[in-house]
């Protein structure tokens, strides 16, 4: 299941496919955030556990006086920290894990409270300096997740969204790009302008360029979001009218076949039928295609 797990990055991919959650930078970033204040296998005893859970399995030995196991193997590591995660004292981290932002939703959240017994005050503090190890591990791991593209992998009348609010968000996120690029070509321009020499001119020229190929990019991610977004609007207007065209169907059928003069029971109760744009005419059409109507 989690194949080779050689850093804090790595635990937080398999700990969000495990729990079914976004592969996201926000996520894996709060989980090595997390890990490192844990300190959990890599800095102490607790094998196979960067959380230091405590959940009992077959095989797992406890390491301290808590009661912290040290688990098997990573299969089992991770097989206990998403069972505690998902105990239901924890519900809000899992809930923000889910929803592909945990850097934000969960760095103060109640479960992470209970969890350290009483608040650890630094997991906020560490969160920025795990950005560059989550980077890693998501390119490592091929995943690349994005809460856009999670939303891409559902139906696409199953999200609520408007299309047209999604293809205004795909603009604004390429507006964004633009601007982040244009900040560089500005920066670039005012160091190459700059008289100053030294050391400290040297120090601070690759600064700024280890910044620019930061915000170069951030650059590069709003513009694939954007693009995913515009492709998730497609979809979804597509599939919107596909779903008009089944309800209109089956409405006109209603229209043409009143009770009592139906050739055949109707397979879909009238009264039933579900609002317009709703993924459950997927369903009617199923059950309409069975007496040849769809």
């Amino acid at each position: 299941m989690t194949a080779e797990i050689a850093n804090p990055g790595d635990f937080a991919v398999a700990l969000c496919r495990s729990l079914g959650a976004p592969v996201t930078q926000s996520n894996v970033q709060f989980i090595i955030a997390w890990a490192h204040v844990e300190g959990g296998n890599w800095n102490n005893a607790a094998h196979f556990n960067p959380l230091n859970t405590t959940l009992d399995l077959p095989g797992a030995t406890s390491m301290n006086s808590v009661g912290v196991k040290a688990y098997t193997s990573w299969d089992q590591g991770i097989a206990a920290t998403a069972a505690t995660l998902r105990n239901g004292r924890y519900d809000d981290i899992v809930a923000a894990l889910q929803g592909g932002d945990a850097s934000v939703a969960a760095a103060s959240s109640q479960g992470l409270r209970t969890w350290s017994g009483g608040g650890y005050g630094t997991v906020i503090e560490a969160i920025p300096g795990a950005g560059p190890a989550a980077r890693q591990a998501i390119a490592a791991a091929g995943a690349g997740t994005t809460l856009v593209s999670s939303l891409m992998s559902a139906p696409a009348s199953a999200t609520g969204l408007d299309p047209a609010e999604l293809t205004d968000l795909a603009r604004i996120l390429e507006m964004r790009a633009d601007a982040s690029a244009g900040l560089v070509q500005q920066l670039a321009d005012a160091l190459g302008a700059a008289a100053w020499a030294g050391p400290s001119a040297d120090a601070f020229r690759a600064d700024a360029t280890d910044l620019a190929g930061v915000m170069n990019r951030d650059a590069d991610g709003l513009r694939l979001a954007a693009a995913d977004l515009r492709k998730l609007a497609d979809d979804l207007q597509q599939e919107l009218g596909v779903l008009r065209a089944v309800e209109d169907k089956v409405r006109a059928w209603f229209a043409a076949n009143p009770p009592g003069m139906r050739p055949v029971p109707a397979p879909w109760a009238e009264s039933d039928l579900p609002p317009t744009g709703d993924p459950r005419w997927r369903d009617v059409q199923r059950a309409f295609a069975t007496i040849g109507v769809l």
